[in-house]
């Protein structure tokens, strides 16, 4: 997508003013650091005339590939994990009648 943007001429910029998103948004989604909503991929697509069939169908080898496009599993793998016991935090008691009472 980050080669089909740069070949259409949109700036990251130019490309987060016409997503009504900021810069950061693209920039995140073009480094891996973030994942696209489907919804979002195809929009995309469309801005960049993109066929959103060949990019799933290329998604879909790579991943059945193990290629390094499948680098993170998502979500993460937390099976192993032992989780700490956590705290109850102490409840807050609240007189409804004596707060409508001082107002």
């Amino acid at each position: 997508m980050k080669q089909k943007r740069i070949e259409s001429g949109y700036s990251q910029r130019k490309l987060s003013l016409i997503l009504d998103n900021t810069p950061t948004f693209v920039s995140k989604y073009e480094s891996g650091e973030r994942y696209l909503l489907f919804t979002e991929a195809i929009l995309i697509c469309e801005i960049l005339g993109i066929d959103a069939h060949e990019l799933t169908d290329t998604i879909i080898n790579a991943l059945r590939a193990d290629s390094p496009l499948h680098t993170k599993t998502h979500p993460p793998d937390i099976s192993g994990i032992q989780k700490e016991p956590t705290k109850t935090p102490p409840t807050a008691t609240c007189n409804r009648r004596s707060l409508l009472k001082k107002q």
